[in-house]
């Protein structure tokens, strides 16, 4: 159908019609390409989303990064100083609401730069300073949304892809790996995102197996670094118990990160070993649902089942969703759909 009979067909319908077109055509368009085409930021405000497209058609496609630089370093410091969100004489009100649709022209107009060009490293770099400004607005408010990376369009992991994809290309060596392994760690993360999904991202871009070997050493030499940084301060207070905790969450995702690379590797002993030696975690039984948890996501069954009979013979109660896991395995020999299946099959 072309765009003047598809106006024509809908002239028919009235609002409440068109709605439920638009609801219906919404639920088809798949999720990375509504991310790929900003069509949440079109329905947000489609005044703004034309004035932006506009702008971009006004663009010339052969970006320089000096004209660029100078625009996004003013941009990200305007972000960290709130603004875009706080009344101030920087930024005019009628102005900050459009801060999503500015991210978006900016990682745009980067990722057409070239990686191996003569500007390449610089547009990695900017491009990655968004993506932090990203993570940190997902912790503290600095613009007018708590969940920046679904205002501007793009899923975190796939930023996040986008970044490592740049930044591997040039070279891949051990500096390059830990610096993708800081990032993966410190990074706040988006309301839709979990960390495991970033650990897929990294292990997704180490092609060979010397990477992922090399990516095991910078984990374990980061851990050491973190294990050292231990707060021993003379008075508790809140911020030493936050800052204990963010210590133990980065151990823990470095536990993990270690644990996907030595499954990615066919180690599966070694990486179950290694997880149970070194999750920090006091609940023996919610590390147990961790490990299963990943150990269904890589379809082992076998390996499943061995750790939960192993852990139920060393005193561990598991939860009502393992156990309902453990019969659908012995009895049906696959995972259970989900709680409420077990449920419906009488267990």
């Amino acid at each position: 159908m072309r765009v003047s009979e598809l106006r024509n067909a809908l002239e028919k319908y009235n609002q409440d019609d068109l709605s439920q077109i638009v609801v219906d055509l919404y639920k088809i368009i798949p999720k990375k390409l509504r991310d790929e085409k900003a069509v949440d930021t079109m329905l947000a405000d489609f005044q703004q989303f034309k004035e932006a497209e506009k702008r971009k058609r006004k663009e010339s496609k052969n970006v320089s990064v000096n004209d660029l630089e100078h625009e996004i370093t003013e941009f990200i410091q305007n972000a960290y100083d709130q603004n875009y969100l706080a009344p101030n004489q920087s930024i005019k009100k009628k102005d900050r609401p459009k801060w999503r649709f500015v991210v978006r022209s900016y990682i745009k107009n980067l990722q057409q730069i070239p990686v191996d060009s003569a500007e390449g490293k610089r547009a990695t770099t900017l491009l990655e300073k968004l993506y932090e400004m990203l993570c940190y607005a997902s912790e503290y408010i600095i613009f007018n949304t708590d969940d920046p990376f679904r205002s501007v369009g793009i899923e975190q992991d796939n930023l996040f892809d986008t970044v490592l994809k740049r930044k591997f290309a040039v070279g891949m060596d051990r500096e390059t790996i830990k610096s993708a392994i800081k990032q993966l760690i410190n990074c706040s993360l988006g309301r839709e995102t979990l960390r495991s999904f970033l650990i897929n991202v990294f292990i997704s871009n180490l092609k060979i197996a010397d990477t992922k070997e090399i990516a095991i050493e910078q984990c374990i030499q980061l851990k050491q670094e973190l294990e050292k940084q231990k707060a021993t301060p003379a008075k508790k207070s809140w911020e030493s118990e936050d800052s204990e905790y963010r210590r133990k969450e980065k151990i823990n995702d470095i536990v993990e990160t270690i644990f996907r690379l030595k499954i990615n590797l066919c180690d599966y002993d070694s990486a179950i070993s290694y997880f149970k030696e070194n999750i920090l975690e006091r609940s023996k039984e919610i590390s147990l649902y961790i490990l299963l948890h990943m150990l269904e996501k890589y379809d082992q069954k076998n390996l499943w089942l061995r750790e939960y009979e192993t852990a139920v013979k060393e005193g561990v109660k598991p939860r009502n969703q393992l156990q309902f896991n453990y019969q659908s395995l012995k009895e049906k020999g696959q995972f259970a759909n989900s709680y409420f299946e077990s449920l419906e099959d009488g267990w």
